[in-house]
């Protein structure tokens, strides 16, 4: 989207160790320019032991994104988060939480104007995807095919002990969300491409697969889509041959069929793929964005 608008993009990647970076570079499409942070040695002195914490890891890389366009005089930094990142992991009596809120449009609409506040003149920072459904990306992006074979939205590859060359581990709720909601819009084989194996099968990533769809007590603790598009994506999965079968659709449509009539279903989909406002992304960058998957 964005270098198809300007030819001065510079990619760029915060990363911990050499080997993301090696697995990074290695499949990108272009080069990379890569911003190492360091965790400070005296977390795992205060951590518990065998607990993995987690960091509002976009709020650190929108700010250390925003100093290096500052000192290398870019205009702006872009990230691609959807509106998605919107929706709460869970409420319980209407206290809720997010564990994507350093994604949220509301996070984002913050950190713009803290910095603002700070440099009136500094790079103007927002989401080019932000207009757009979990839904909406998954159709555009099956639609490219050149990055089937590399890309990965896997979080365990990417651990201080995680393998940065195993793009999928199988077993997480990313694995099980990216499956899921691709499954609409790609075919059997071009899944064994991308995953290895068909995940829509694969018994362990079936619980997953039932709180991806607000069938269970809350939605998982990761970064995934809402339940309405969950449901939307099993429920198109279902109409195509490759998919009807799997254990995720045999064991999970019925419920999801007895909370929506195939009416409600029909028009979910339809707003689900309908772009909201650009808000703050530019006119050119929003209508390449269209131009995707219109």
């Amino acid at each position: 989207i964005i270098e198809a608008q300007s030819d001065e993009v510079s990619l760029c990647s915060v990363v911990l160790g050499d080997a993301v970076r090696s697995a990074l570079q290695a499949t990108a499409p272009s080069p990379l320019l890569f911003l190492k942070r360091t965790l400070d040695p005296r977390l795992k002195e205060v951590t518990p032991k065998g607990f993995n914490g987690h960091v509002p890891i976009t709020a650190i890389n929108m700010l250390v994104l925003i100093i290096q366009a500052a000192v290398s005089q870019k205009p702006q930094v872009i990230f691609a988060n959807e509106r998605s990142a919107d929706e709460p992991t869970i409420d319980v009596e209407g206290v809720v939480a997010n564990h994507q809120y350093s994604k949220s449009s509301a996070f984002e609409a913050l950190m713009r104007a803290a910095i603002a506040e700070a440099d009136p003149a500094a790079p103007t920072l927002y989401s080019v995807l932000r207009p757009f459904s979990e839904l909406w990306i998954g159709r555009a992006f099956a639609k490219l095919k050149t990055p089937f074979s590399r890309f990965t939205s896997c979080n365990r590859n990417f651990r201080l002990a995680g393998d940065a060359t195993k793009r999928w581990c199988g077993e997480c709720a990313k694995c099980a969300f990216t499956s899921l909601i691709l499954a609409p819009f790609i075919t059997e084989g071009e899944a064994m491409q991308i995953f290895g194996e068909n995940f829509l099968n694969r018994s362990a990533l079936q619980p997953l697969y039932q709180e991806l769809c607000g069938l269970t007590d809350h939605k998982p603790w990761d970064c995934v889509g809402t339940i309405t598009e969950c449901r939307l994506a099993l429920w198109r999965a279902s109409q195509r041959p490759e998919w009807a079968d799997s254990l995720a659709v045999k064991n999970l449509l019925p419920q999801v069929k007895s909370l929506h009539t195939e009416e409600e279903l029909h028009t979910l989909w339809a707003e689900a793929l309908t772009p909201w406002g650009a808000g703050v992304v530019p006119p050119a960058y929003m209508a390449a964005a269209k131009g995707i998957a219109p």
